[in-house]
């Protein structure tokens, strides 16, 4: 789950879809939803971060 990095030609769906599958296995993690999230968006490819933060008007990292 902390090193997920978005595969070549993976949507930000996939990807999505994908972290959450991970999560969802059934461990308990201990990780709160901030880090998990930050650990996600650190591993999205350059593209999609720049269409992710421009939909969401800058950092979704900062987005309240």
């Amino acid at each position: 789950v902390l090193s997920l990095k978005q595969e070549e030609k993976e949507s930000l769906g996939m990807a999505w879809k994908r972290f959450n599958a991970l999560i969802n296995t059934g461990l308990d993690l201990a990780i709160r939803d901030p880090i998990l999230l930050q650990h996600f968006y650190m591993g999205l490819d350059r593209k999609t971060l720049k269409y992710l933060d421009t939909a969401t008007g800058g950092s979704v990292l900062h987005v309240h």
